[in-house]
């Protein structure tokens, strides 16, 4: 049997799961009352009020399911880094700045097809990602690469897809992701031959990113 704290856990997550799901169904449902519902509990409120079970409710040593000194454990800096970078993409869609920066990307290069857009974009997000977080890189550069879609009047699909993907496909330096820095941290790795290959990794996958979407998106029909 599950002790009274697995048994709260399982609830907390239950609720979260009944929270998001109520919320997407009300606000798909196209009503007045369930789009106001939805607006009233966006999924970070659903979160907090389903962790705040955990810090009330007590088990059976009269101990708090998640006291604060472990909550205080938790990598708040990746959570950080993930809703600032949303934060952050969703303020240069609603200020502007994304759109401004598209038409002064558009003016500068001169591009004007959605593959070159593509293209372009995979590289620079694979070379912009080896000093940045790829979910800090994706965050910023996936609303930028929509407006310049949008500025051109081609489809978002292949640009913003090419930055979700580019962005996990830094090999260069140990510090672009995780695996990277594991991989360096053995020793068996120099720095020199790290870059090397990871040069020519960098350059195979961006190949090979534009050449899949260019193949599979209108293959299944999702070019929009």
């Amino acid at each position: 049997p599950w002790s009274r704290g697995e048994r709260t856990t399982a609830a907390a997550l239950l609720l979260a799961i009944a929270g998001w799901t109520s919320t997407g169904l009300w606000k798909a449902s196209g009503s007045e009352a369930g789009v106001a519902f939805a607006a009233l509990l966006p999924g970070g409120a659903v979160a907090l009020l389903a962790c705040v079970v955990l810090f009330v409710v007590r088990d059976e040593k009269k101990e708090l399911v998640l006291p604060w000194s472990d909550a205080t454990q938790i990598d708040w800096g990746i959570i950080l880094l993930f809703g600032g970078g949303i934060a952050l993409g969703t303020q240069m869609r609603e200020t502007g700045l994304a759109q401004a920066l598209a038409q002064g990307f558009v003016a500068a290069t001169g591009i004007s097809g959605l593959w070159t857009l593509t293209a372009l974009v995979t590289v620079f997000t694979i070379f912009f990602t080896e000093a940045c977080s790829n979910t800090a890189s994706a965050t910023m550069l996936v609303p930028l690469v929509i407006s310049i879609a949008e500025e051109l009047g081609v489809s978002i699909l292949p640009p913003a897809l090419a930055v979700g993907l580019a962005a996990s496909c830094a090999f260069v330096l140990p510090i672009a992701t995780g695996p990277n820095a594991i991989v360096y941290g053995t020793g068996r790795v120099d720095l020199r031959s790290m870059m090397r290959t990871g040069l020519a990794l960098n350059l195979i996958c961006a190949v090979a990113i534009v050449l899949l979407l260019r193949i599979l998106l209108p293959f299944y029909g999702w070019m929009s």
